[in-house]
């Protein structure tokens, strides 16, 4: 995973709207400028995955070219990118709910 220290601090803010009502701590740690570019490049492979029918290799190589060093060696091993990228097209292919269908809190026999 791209953020190492997820679940290590406390830092908690609660908000009504868009104002900060409470703070529980400040962040302790420095912003992770290559951690955010691995996000932005993963869900970048995701959007790629349901718009494209290109192979999962060459999008995996077109997002990779555009990476830098840093944000290529934080991203997830080639084969998880590409299950990641089976799954999008998966999910993307999946037949919506009919929920006429659906009888939620019956049994039916």
């Amino acid at each position: 995973m791209a953020v190492d220290l997820r679940g290590k601090w406390k830092a908690r803010i609660h908000t009504k709207d868009t104002e900060i009502v409470k703070r529980t701590s400040e962040h302790t740690h420095a912003p992770d400028e290559q951690a955010v570019s691995c996000c932005e490049t993963k869900l970048d492979i995701k959007r790629k995955a349901r718009e494209s029918q290109d192979s999962a290799h060459h999008i995996v190589g077109e997002s990779l070219q555009t990476a830098s060093e840093g944000t290529a060696a934080k991203l997830p091993k080639l084969d998880s990118l590409k299950r990641t990228i089976q799954r999008q097209r998966a999910s993307a292919l999946a037949a919506p709910v009919q929920e006429h269908l659906l009888r939620l809190g019956k049994w039916t026999q």
